[in-house]
């Protein structure tokens, strides 16, 4: 709709509105300019507004029958629908003011008489419900007027009159036969609806119509219910309808009738309130005992909602005073529920009801009042002679009313029950005391009271040995633990479980009832389980408790398995009570422990935990262990110091503090790890903290600086020292093998059994060089590779037999038994000897050890970053191979028979005369060697026809299974494998960096690797002497990172302290300058009272004065 259209019908509706003839007339006639056809000139005409309605609506609505007669006369719809579907006629109706003129002109132009709204309304319902007598009487004159029509409640118009209440049109719809027990969605007649609007004059001629109709259906009617059970008693007496209730009762209706929820019409005026309408229903008949469906009567009602007249009338019509309902409770229980319903208690108390009946909670009406705060009530209970003996009784938890008091809180009632002598020392089923259940609750008002009148049981003990004190500490309630301790509450009583008040407070976190009871002398001291408040903080991950019991605890102090405050959070993963502990000035000693793992029985530190478990707390170590000056970072003699002692600690003398095994049973503990054992244990190769970050792959903590720069460190000071001297001198022992065999191999072929002394010429450089000389390097190198090997057994233990150290003995011995023939000469006389000796074994010797040498080279290499990732691939596809093998080795085994069988009696193919063959044949026609012409094609012509079908069938399945499928499956695999080295190629290059530095290390003597190996710390001036060697500008960055960002959160800190230090500062002077203020205050006053006190002087002197001159005058 474009804005120029919009504008039209804003202009066309304002002139309808306005019944502006002069501008209707004139925009009628730019429709008529515009559309030529009757269809478009009505669907002008008739065009709605922003608010859905058309000019006619507006003309009907304001009443401008000028108007109207004009837009209809121009063919206008006079059934348009607006908003909410109403027509024009609806409208009429609704908006009638003087006579039913637009009415009657719209129904001459046709309207539809029974046109519905949204709701389904039609005029008629319009009409009825305003009371618009006329308008009523007009449309009932039309012909086809739906006297009966339903709207979308299913109501007819004289369901609409009965809530207006107008009679005359009621009596015009029953005179057109209307009617009169329609019955809508909801259940209501037209006779219900009268009853709800309390038209008595209305219902009492809808009755008369029925009386005439057929009087024997009044009664039937009379009791007819709505869709909630409500039948015309029950409207009545809900809408406080005296009146018609009287008419009801006069009619015959059933006074006992039920509504949903069995409530009788008495139940519902008792509700109410209305006295009248009870003596009438009472009168008539009422049951006063009838139960509606939670058990309770019209006695129930009248205590519950504090109607104490009705509750009189109802005792004196012998209404059970002491009726249980559905929940077991009696009037009296349900009035002391209601504070504020003191008259209530009291007319059933003064009737004779019994104080001492309980409900299914055994609770009496003393605990119902006592648990609502009706003080009144319990006053009013309490002052009641029989009540006294209730005061002590206890409910099915054996808590008596001053327990409940004291556990809410109730300071005036619990007052109220200790002077009524109440017994304070009244023990429920955990076996606490009234005040017990004030201090775990928090309710210090209530435990002054109780100490001020009964000091006695300030240390009383629960059924798990708490004192008062103890549960105030444990749900941190202070000013309760000031209370208790000032009245003399003993601070280190310990609990069933040896838990004094302090321990309690630790283990939930209390931190202010920490620090009161500390204040107050607690003491800390770590208890028989060797597990002290500090321990137990840290066990619970309470960091703010652990901040302050850092102030009076040992940090270090260890439990009976060797564990510091440190090892327990992290071994709880409580990472924020461990940053507290690494933010406390002694943070170096709390790493300083070592501890046998009871799982592994391994040596474990804090940080070699962190590094397994917490890898996000092991960052936040190491940047605590770089530090720098407080010097400008452009000064000369700015530094910055590296901590190695946690990460580095093979040697680290610390404590190892009760390393105990425990046994099975949990019964013995025996010492079995002395200091030298566990030494030997922390020299272990993977016992190292690098070694544990390889382990479990924290790529994050190696790449940390500090880490970085303490693996450059070993390597440049004796790693690449070691393993380059071993590098070389493995590949001199290498090549001086390979010239050898190479050299010798042609001499010792052909093999002769009989004569194996060969004779050859020395003058030969080659035969002098690679094999009279490389033999003696062979063994000798051998020698000198086996020495370091048991340099490395004795230092490494029972972890030195791992594969490569394997491998490396075999390839020396191989290579030694390899030329120890040619030594034979050296010790054993051989006759006519003048050339190499040629054993049975050489070939097979020789064969092995060449291989097995160069894989080992293949290995070696391996740690040299630059080749290592690939030498890393490779292993890790023959890993996925071998343990792929399992099942391809089957198939193998299952073609490869099936081939023998069809072949092995095939002279031309010897490949498949064994199954062993066989199966070679099978594995290598698998890369491709199928030489299909000679198997399968060109030697098939001699076989009968089934073995041929067969073996075509075998030789297609091989195809499709092992060439196409299983060999793409391992290109597949192989690949995967790739990628994933790829992907942790930084974590396999330190790793390969690590292992070379440990390897090294692990070479060195004890007493030369101490000397070399322990890095304490690595101080360094960058501005002054540049950097280390072992610290790339990449790692300083790194360094100079977290120190930054380490500098902005002490900057962010001290900013905060700055402006709570200004706002007290600004908060000081303002105090300052109101006390300036109220001294002048306090000036003027008194400036004030001395100008009053000479005022009063002054009428008094001029009083004395007009006195004396009276005097003198009557003189």
């Amino acid at each position: 709709m474009t804005s120029h259209y919009r504008v039209f019908n804003f202009t066309f509706s304002l002139a309808a509105k306005n019944g502006n003839i002069t501008v209707l007339e004139h925009l009628i006639e730019r429709i008529y300019r515009k559309h030529a056809d009757v269809r478009g000139r009505r669907e002008a005409l008739s065009a709605t507004d922003a608010y859905h309605l058309t000019p006619l609506h507006y003309a009907v609505k304001y009443d401008h029958l000028d108007a109207a007669q004009i837009l209809l006369d121009k063919g206008a719809d006079v059934n348009a629908s607006g908003d909410y579907d109403v027509t024009p006629l609806h409208y009429a109706i609704r908006f009638m003011v003087k006579d039913c003129s637009m009415m009657q002109l719209l129904i001459s132009n046709n309207a539809t008489i029974n046109a519905k709204d949204k709701f389904s309304s039609t005029p008629l319902h319009y009409a009825c419900l305003k009371g618009n007598v006329k308008a009523v009487k007009e449309l009932l004159k039309a012909k086809n007027v739906d006297i009966e029509a339903k709207d979308q409640l299913n109501s007819t118009p004289l369901h609409s009159c009965c809530i207006n209440g107008n009679i005359a049109i009621a009596k015009m719809l029953i005179d057109c036969n209307a009617n009169i027990v329609a019955v809508n969605d909801a259940g209501f007649t037209p006779l219900h609806n009268a009853c709800t609007q309390g038209n008595i004059e209305l219902l009492s001629y809808l009755f008369e119509v029925m009386e005439n109709l057929d009087k024997s259906l009044l009664p039937t009617l009379i009791s007819r219910q709505n869709k909630e059970g409500q039948s015309f008693i029950h409207l009545a007496v809900l809408g406080s309808y005296s009146a018609i209730v009287k008419l009801l009762l006069e009619k015959g209706c059933d006074v006992n009738q039920c509504m949903d929820g069995e409530e009788t019409p008495l139940h519902i005026a008792t509700v109410i309130g209305n006295i009248e309408i009870v003596e009438f229903l009472l009168l008539h008949g009422a049951d006063v005992e009838k139960r509606n469906s939670i058990g309770r009567t019209a006695l129930h009602k009248a205590a519950d909602f504090g109607k104490y007249e009705i509750l009189e009338l109802l005792i004196s019509k012998n209404a059970d005073i002491d009726r249980f309902d559905n929940s077991y409770l009696t009037p009296l229980l349900l009035a002391s529920s209601r504070p504020g319903n003191q008259k209530t208690i009291q007319t059933l108390l003064k009737c004779g009801a019994q104080v001492d009946l309980t409900n299914t909670e055994e609770q009496t009406a003393l605990h119902i009042a006592v648990i609502n705060n009706n003080v009144d009530g319990v006053e009013l209970l309490l002052s009641f002679l029989e009540a006294k003996k209730i005061i002590d009784m206890s409910d099915k938890d054996n808590n008596t009313c001053l327990h409940i008091a004291c556990k809410s809180g109730f300071e005036k009632i619990a007052i109220m029950l200790m002077d009524a002598n109440a017994n304070v020392r009244s023990r429920n089923n955990f076996e606490q005391t009234p005040l017990h259940l004030a201090a775990f609750f928090g309710q210090e008002d209530v435990v002054d009271n109780i100490l001020e009148i009964n000091p006695s049981v300030i240390n009383d003990l629960d059924r798990e040995g708490n004192s008062p004190l103890h549960l105030a500490a444990m749900n941190g309630h202070v000013n309760v633990i000031s209370f208790l301790l000032k009245s003399g509450a003993s601070i280190n009583d310990k609990n069933t479980k040896g838990f004094t008040p302090l321990v309690c407070a630790v283990k939930k976190g209390q931190t202010e009832a920490v620090k009161k009871l500390i204040l107050e002398g607690a003491n800390i001291a770590t208890a028989e389980s060797g597990q002290g408040p500090l321990h137990l903080s840290c066990a619970k991950g309470h960091s703010k408790t652990v901040e302050v019991l850092l102030d009076h605890c040992n940090i270090n102090e260890t439990d009976a398995f060797g564990n510091n405050p440190l090892d327990i959070c992290i071994d709880g993963c409580k990472i924020d009570a461990a940053k507290t502990l690494l933010s406390h000035p002694d943070w170096r000693i709390v790493l300083q422990n070592k501890t046998i793992d009871l799982v592994t029985m391994k040596v474990t530190t804090p940080l070699r935990k962190m590094i397994k478990k917490l890898p996000d707390l092991a960052l936040f170590t190491f940047d605590k262990c770089i530090t720098d000056s407080n010097h400008l970072t452009n000064d000369p003699e700015y530094n910055i110091t590296l901590d190695y002692e946690f990460l580095d600690d093979t040697y680290s003398q610390w404590p190892c503090d009760t390393v105990q095994k425990h046994s099975l049973k949990g019964s013995t503990t025996d010492d079995i790890y002395s200091p030298e054992n566990i030494q030997k244990k922390m020299e272990s190769k993977k016992a190292h903290c690098l070694s544990w970050m390889i382990k479990y792959k924290q790529k994050e903590l190696i790449a940390h600086p500090l880490v970085m720069s303490l693996i450059a460190k070993k390597w440049q000071q004796f790693a690449i020292f070691i393993y380059y001297l071993k590098l070389m001198l493995y590949v001199m022992f290498l090549l001086s093998l390979t010239m050898y065999v190479l050299t010798t191999a042609p001499l010792r072929t052909p093999y002769r059994a009989d004569d194996c002394l060969l004779q050859v010429d020395k003058s030969q450089w080659d035969l002098f060089f690679f094999v009279y000389i490389g033999k003696v390097v062979v063994v000798f190198l051998s020698l000198a590779h086996m020495l370091f090997e048991i340099i490395q057994l004795m230092n490494q233990r029972l972890s030195y037999f791992a594969f490569g150290n394997l491998l490396e003995w075999t390839v020396y011995i191989l290579a030694i038994v390899n030329v120890a023939d040619d030594f034979l000469p050296l010790v054993v006389n051989i006759p006519g000897y003048n050339g190499i000796i040629c054993g049975t074994y050489q070939k097979a010797a020789g064969a092995l050890c060449i291989f097995l040498a160069w894989f080992n080279f293949i290995l070696f290499i391996q740690k040299v970053p630059m080749f290592g990732i690939y030498i890393v691939m490779l292993l890790f596809v023959i890993t996925t191979f071998m343990k792929f093998f399992v099942v391809f080795v089957f198939l193998i085994i299952a073609f490869g028979l099936s081939f023998y069988l069809l072949f092995h009696d095939y002279n031309e193919l010897p490949a498949f005369h064994h199954p062993f063959t066989a199966l070679v044949k099978t594995g290598v026609m698998m890369t491709g060697e199928i030489t299909f012409d000679d198997v399968f094609s060109n030697n098939l012509s001699y076989l009968d026809k089934p073995f041929v079908t067969v073996t075509w069938i075998i030789f297609l399945l091989f195809l499709i299974i092992m060439v196409i499928v299983l060999m793409n499956l391992l290109v597949g695999l192989a690949v995967d494998d790739i990628q994933a080295v790829q992907k942790e190629a930084e974590l396999s290059k330190a790793t390969m960096q690590i292992e070379i530095c440990l390897d090294s290390e692990k070479i060195l003597p004890q007493k030369l690797r101490m000397q070399f190996v322990k890095f304490k710390s690595q101080t360094f001036y960058p501005n002054k002497d540049g950097l280390p060697l072992n610290i790339s500008s990449e790692v300083y960055q790194s360094i100079q990172d977290i120190l930054k960002e380490r500098k902005d959160n002490e900057f962010g800190v001290n900013e905060e302290l700055r402006d709570i230090h200004d706002s007290v500062t600004a908060i000081d002077e303002k105090l300052k300058e109101i006390e300036k203020q109220m001294q002048e205050v306090n000036d003027v006053n008194e400036q004030l009272n001395n100008l009053q006190s000479m005022m009063v002087e002054v009428l008094k002197h001029q009083r004395r004065r007009s006195s004396k001159s009276k005097t003198k005058a009557d003189e």
